[in-house]
């Protein structure tokens, strides 16, 4: 549809516009309202602080810009609303009225996530005008609403504090990316709204992934509306500014029809095929009777990239995410830990999109890929960190789903520092899965494998790692080679002939292995015939995949796929 944006400056306006875009509608026009003669005006209605920078915005996007000057008032202050002359709420109606009649306008882009008093407003505006309100931020997850915005490219800085804990001499004017850590504490001690949806400040938006140019703020004052012991009232006045190209940013094309519908498939994210740059060439081993799903998972190594995730039956193949941002299809601006949130946060929402109810809880396996070994433990930590403010630790423990392995490669596609691949079965993790674990020894290494069966016993996941036990030369001497190869074959044998008896087939499976490793590379090269010999037809298909390094220090890890 085509969408007018209406903007105040701030963050939620800004991240719900590249909302709308990413759900491929179109956005032609911004639309403003203004106080008349003061900075800010009192109002349940609508930010007003920092509007003398709003005209900015028009020519950071290239986009024209409605403005109509606040007339009336908060009137009618009541649960609910009708139309009721002199009201603050009648000035938006004559405003997108006016957008309407000069842009053929469809929607409206609404930045609201808590406020009621604001949705019930501008909802009966968009009814008498016919328009349909795009509200993608309502009563979303506060923390994590505020994570994505920042993650995705969005610098906003602070411009109102009006909160216990926030000072206008030392908060005024900070990014709210560098706040966000001290936000969060007051969240946690005081209740105080990440967000900010207390009125507890308000942002104004310098650069978002939509704009064409950044907006800079040459010169501004600090105001103190009330010098409160506790809470002191502060906002900022822009005094000068201008905008200004960005430098070595390819930024968007709001009309680009083509690059809409494309973002259009998945509401909130982009499917990334799983490519990754390994050591040496890869090598499949393939019998002629394959099922079509070993293909369709294979495809997800090999293809080009941006294909959506494959669903057969109750699983989800679903393809490697890295953290580009949906309405440009660009790299995040960002550090790995703010990469790995995205592509994570990306993973789950394509699993929500595919399977209403698929959760990061249902993920069975799961591999993420990174280009520096001091990101592995980052990477892990924001895996725990975001299941747990999913609620769905319980649902992938080491029990009931399948272990992340991180493995190190020298590089991945669009030079970005983490991603995920991962498979997904709708069942319920858990309560019905079960699962398996056993250890052994053998020539100065531990061997662990871990098996889970899906609630429906129609999947399992079979993963299979090698720990050294002693450092040093005598880990990898010849004389342990045999006799590693022959324990791995044997354990992998064993566990996949008791899973077959119980109706199990085992599809394909992938082999990690460090490349400078001697006795990985011997293990690697020599696992195929082994299995082939023990297994004979029920062998599954081998990819050896060779990597710089894997997380806890194992020198390979297999991950393989069984369906019934």
């Amino acid at each position: 549809m085509k969408v007018v944006a209406l903007i105040s400056g701030g963050k939620d306006s800004c991240y719900n516009m590249m909302q709308c875009v990413a759900s491929g509608h179109e956005i032609v026009a911004l639309a403003n309202l203004r106080p008349a003669n003061t900075d800010e005006l009192d109002s349940y209605m609508y930010q007003t602080v920092g509007h003398q920078a709003i005209d900015l915005y028009s020519e950071a996007m290239d986009l024209p810009l409605y403005r109509h000057t606040i007339q009336g008032s908060s009137l009618a202050i009541g649960r609910d609303y009708s139309q009721t002359e002199g009201d603050e709420v009648e000035d938006l109606f004559q405003l997108l009225h006016l957008v309407k009649e000069k842009e053929a306008v469809e929607a409206v882009s609404v930045g609201a996530i808590l406020s009621d008093y604001q949705r019930v407003r501008v909802e009966n505006v968009c009814l008498r005008l016919g328009l349909t309100p795009l509200a993608y931020l309502w009563r979303r997850d506060q923390d994590s609403l505020l994570s994505d915005m920042i993650s995705t490219g969005l610098h906003a800085i602070l411009i109102k504090v009006a909160a216990f804990g926030l000072d206008p001499d030392k908060h005024l004017g900070k990014p709210l990316a560098d706040m966000q850590p001290y936000l969060r504490q007051l969240s946690e001690k005081y209740g105080v709204h990440i967000c900010g949806e207390g009125g507890e400040y308000e942002t104004f938006t310098l650069d978002c992934p939509l704009f064409k140019k950044k907006i800079v703020i040459d010169a501004m004052e600090t105001v103190i509306h009330s010098a409160d012991a506790f809470a002191p009232v502060g906002y900022l006045r822009f005094t000068q500014m201008h905008v200004e190209n960005k430098h070595a940013v390819s930024s968007p094309l709001l009309r680009d029809k083509t690059k809409q519908t494309h973002t259009a498939r998945i509401t909130t994210c982009c499917a990334h095929n799983s490519v990754v740059q390994c050591q040496s060439i890869v090598s499949l081993s393939i019998t002629l009777d394959i099922l079509v799903l070993i293909c369709i998972i294979l495809l997800s190594l090999l293809s080009c990239p941006y294909a959506s995730p494959y669903q057969v039956g109750d699983c989800v193949f679903c393809a490697g995410q890295i953290a580009l941002v949906p309405c440009t299809m660009e790299l995040v601006r960002a550090g790995p830990r703010a990469q790995a949130r995205m592509a994570f946060s990306h993973m789950r929402k394509v699993l929500g999109a595919v399977t209403s109810g698929l959760t990061l809880g249902h993920v069975l396996q799961a591999h993420c890929y990174v280009t520096k070994h001091r990101d592995v433990k980052t990477v892990l930590d924001v895996w725990d960190d975001l299941l747990r403010t999913a609620d769905e630790e319980d649902l992938l423990s080491e029990h009931h789903g399948g272990r992340l392995l991180v493995a190190v490669v020298p590089a991945l596609p669009r030079g970005a520092a983490v991603e995920l691949h991962a498979t997904a079965v709708r069942d319920n993790p858990a309560g019905d899965r079960t699962s398996c674990q056993l250890t052994s020894k053998v020539a100065c290494m531990s061997i662990e494998s871990h098996a889970v069966v899906s609630g429906d016993k129609q999947n399992a996941t079979l993963s299979l790692s090698v720990f050294p036990t002693v450092p040093g030369p005598e880990a990898a001497g010849p004389q342990a080679a045999g006799a590693l190869l022959e324990a791995v074959g044997a354990t992998l044998g064993d566990a996949l002939k008791k899973m077959t008896a119980d109706g199990l087939v085992a599809l394909c499976a992938r082999l990690f292995y460090t490349h400078d490793h001697p006795l990985a590379n011997q293990v690697a090269a020599g696992l195929g015939d082994c299995l082939r010999t023990s297994l004979d037809q029920s062998s599954p298909a081998l990819a050896l995949v060779p990597v710089l390094d894997l997380s806890d220090s194992r020198i390979l890890h297999l991950s393989c796929w069984l369906s019934a």
